[in-house]
């Protein structure tokens, strides 16, 4: 079964409750974390993230917070798991710079390699609206 790190978990869960605000509601972080039930610094980490990926953008100061950026109908959910998680990849050893001890004897990495694209183009094709609309 593949499994969704709890980055990109959480981060779905912040854009849900943000797509149903109204428009240029801002969101602190520390307050939607504790809204949604959700560690605060996987969260505020998830949202910088989506930040520097363009998917949110941000308001700094006192009255600051995120709002959605992108149309989230437009963000595919591989382009979130790239923006929110630092390995993507479905196996250790096809991390960027993964490092595996049996990586020179392995007789399934290029299978698990050709698995991964799949995967990856699956991900492509599921829009993150898809994904928290309710």
């Amino acid at each position: 079964m593949i499994h969704l790190p709890r980055q990109v978990e959480y981060a779905l869960m912040v854009l849900a409750a943000m797509q149903n605000a109204p428009r240029n509601q801002l969101f602190a972080a520390r307050a939607l974390a504790s809204e949604l039930g959700i560690p605060f610094d996987v969260t505020a980490k998830a949202m910088q993230r989506m930040n520097r990926a363009g998917i949110l953008s941000s308001t700094q100061g006192k009255q600051g917070g995120y709002r959605i950026k992108r149309d989230l109908q437009m963000v595919s959910l591989e382009a979130l798991i790239r923006a929110v998680s630092p390995t993507p990849a479905l196996a250790a050893c096809l991390h960027h710079g993964g490092k595996c001890q049996y990586r020179e004897q392995c007789s399934i990495r290029t299978s698990i390699a050709r698995l991964d694209q799949r995967v990856q183009n699956l991900f492509k094709d599921v829009s993150v609206l898809e994904l928290i609309q309710t």
